[in-house]
């Protein structure tokens, strides 16, 4: 019967241990999935959609910088690739690195950008905010001429 009971015991801390990595990589791929759909809305001019993924962490003071939806409709994105990503051990936060490639519609002058973005878990909500600034595109433009 003692064999029984440690079998049991054993085989219950194995199931434990085991939901809570399968947790992890719940996030983990929530994440990937988070950032294709950022990465579709993005690519496909969909700026407005895009910026609902901006949310900064509650507690942070921090005002979101004005941007122009208007002038962003003749901007389009040729490419926007994920560089680099590194989540944390907790798999709650996130640093991604994208690379970009637009162009405006009157220019057709191909401009490049990379950005590291902060990526954070809303465990309330189960998904990923983006804790980034929108990209300057319009102001790199201008940089650019």
């Amino acid at each position: 019967m003692k064999k029984l009971v440690v079998f049991v015991g054993a085989v219950g801390l194995l199931l434990l241990g085991g939901c809570g990595g399968l947790q992890s990589q719940k996030r983990a791929n929530s994440l990937s999935d988070t950032l294709n759909e950022y990465r579709i809305l993005m690519r496909w001019g969909d700026y407005e959609g895009a910026l609902t993924y901006v949310r900064f962490r509650p507690g942070k003071v921090q005002e979101l910088a004005e941007v122009d939806l208007e002038a962003l409709k003749q901007v389009r994105l040729a490419s926007y690739d994920v560089v680099e990503q590194i989540l944390t051990p907790e798999e709650t936060e996130a640093d991604v690195k994208v690379a970009m490639t637009y162009y405006h519609e009157e220019s057709n002058v191909l401009h490049s950008l990379a950005q590291w973005q902060h990526w954070w878990y809303d465990e309330e909500r189960k998904r990923w905010y983006l804790e980034t600034e929108f990209p300057d595109l319009i102001g790199n433009m201008q940089k650019d001429r």
